[in-house]
């Protein structure tokens, strides 16, 4: 079986491939984020990302 290479750098990062699911409920857990990685995407973009966890309410 034939395969190229399709790896990227943006930022100084390399990606596998160009391909990274968006923002999106996928991102909202560990176990999403490896079977997405596993199935071959090559990252996924996160809506926020920090050390402490921050209860959001909506008025």
């Amino acid at each position: 079986m034939l395969t190229k290479d399709l790896s990227v750098t943006f930022c100084g990062v390399k990606f596998p491939n160009p391909f990274c699911l968006s923002s999106s409920p996928v991102g909202n857990c560990y176990e999403m984020c490896a079977k997405a990685y596993d199935t071959g995407w090559g990252g996924i973009v996160f809506k926020t990302i920090g050390l402490v966890t921050k209860k959001i309410t909506v008025a």
